[in-house]
């Protein structure tokens, strides 16, 4: 079993300082509907499972994302695989001391909790792309 107990540190502030220092604003607002938003150059939508009452769209559906994330053994390249229209996903991203290893993409799922087999799943992916992924002591698995 794989806990899911610990987060990557959020790199937010870093860009939105480099944002701020290029000249840009950031406005937030909770808008109900999403023809409430004033034009902008530009409008990033996080409403995640909220965005079918956003934009008042029934036909929108979620896509279930889970990833792992675990300490670095000392890989140091990125590596994605075109997995198609499989909702296996299969991608090592590097990110100093910790590892995201990915992960599924499950259309019409919208549970928010954390599926042990599809952790496992996604361990067992990556540890047969690549060995060093193997290296990972389970007791030190975190994400």
């Amino acid at each position: 079993m794989v806990e899911v107990r610990c987060r990557l540190p959020s790199s937010g502030r870093y860009f939105r300082g480099r944002f701020a220092a290029a000249g840009g604003t950031v406005e937030l607002r909770s808008p109900s509907v999403f023809k409430d938003v004033q034009p902008a150059a530009a409008i990033v939508n996080c409403a995640g499972l909220a965005s079918r009452s956003l934009v008042l769209d029934p036909q929108l559906r979620p896509v279930r994302g889970q990833h792992l994330v675990v300490t670095n053994p000392g890989i140091v390249e990125f590596f994605s695989e075109d997995t198609g229209g499989s909702p296996d996903l299969l991608c090592i991203y590097p990110h100093g001391d910790a590892v995201v290893l990915g992960g599924t993409a499950v259309d019409g799922d919208d549970r928010l909790e954390d599926d042990d087999q599809a952790a496992e799943a996604i361990l067992a992916r990556c540890v047969d792309r690549t060995a060093t992924c193997g290296c990972v002591p389970p007791a030190t698995r975190c994400g």
